[in-house]
């Protein structure tokens, strides 16, 4: 039996120098496990957005991050731009971020979605977005140069033509005329052959690919037609805004 007393002397010393933990008290490293489980998950870009009353609120909130964070910063104004209320195309084209956006591939969407909230004012607004180097064009600009239309980027107003039965997908260009809220049609037609977006029946920007010009099949004004590969469609906004 000897032999068991020993064991259990050496073990005491063991035991005494261990801390004294009273049932119900966590010890500091079990209380920061704990407030980590319990801290509250931090929001997405998209939700964080959602809670600004404005644009311009959401925006400004992204620059203030800009100044910490420059990744983090464009991930919010994505997100800004993401809501569909986004009408500031001078707040996209002005510092903090034009450095960056002409490498950026979603600024061509951020732009696109933006002529969609003004109500498609394409002509004025693609200019503001070709400024700060995001290539993209009219389809009256690409029209202009039928011998360099593949591949250029265009942004236009249009809606589907209830007309057309082919097999392929007709969209007629619109434009809005000053301050007047009835868009005018131009007479200019695409053709969406390659489409794979669903186009809205209504007016929408498009954001789409020039392929080529369709020299066999010319829209009413004897122009060819353009034939563009549909990136995204974007529904605009009731009234036109110009500021």
């Amino acid at each position: 039996m000897r032999p068991l007393v020993v064991v259990a002397a050496l073990l005491l010393p063991a035991c005494a120098s261990e801390p004294t933990v009273r049932w119900g008290e966590e010890t500091p490293v079990e209380k920061a496990q704990i407030q980590k489980l319990e801290a509250p998950k931090p929001k997405t870009a998209t939700e964080y957005a959602a809670g600004f009353p404005t644009d311009g609120a959401c925006e400004a909130e992204a620059r203030r991050i800009n100044a910490q964070n420059r990744e983090r910063a464009l991930k919010l104004l994505g997100a800004c731009i993401a809501r569909g209320d986004f009408k500031k195309i001078s707040a996209l084209v002005d510092a903090p971020w034009t450095p960056d956006l002409h490498n950026l591939p979603e600024a061509l969407t951020w732009c696109a979605r933006i002529v969609a909230a003004r109500a498609g004012d394409v002509e004025g607004d693609v200019k503001s977005c070709a400024k700060i180097g995001i290539d993209v064009h009219t389809l009256e600009q690409i029209s202009a140069e039928p011998d360099k239309v593949a591949g250029r980027l265009v942004i236009f107003r249009g809606r589907l033509d209830p007309e057309h039965k082919g097999r392929d997908i007709r969209l007629i260009e619109t434009t809005v005329e000053g301050a007047d809220v009835d868009a005018a049609t131009t007479g200019r037609r695409v053709s969406a052959a390659f489409a794979s977006i669903p186009i809205p029946s209504g007016d929408a920007v498009i954001l789409g690919r020039a392929s080529k010009m369709a020299e066999d099949v010319a829209s009413e004004d004897g122009d060819p037609m353009a034939v563009v590969d549909v990136l995204g469609s974007f529904v605009t906004a009731e009234r036109p805004t110009f500021n």
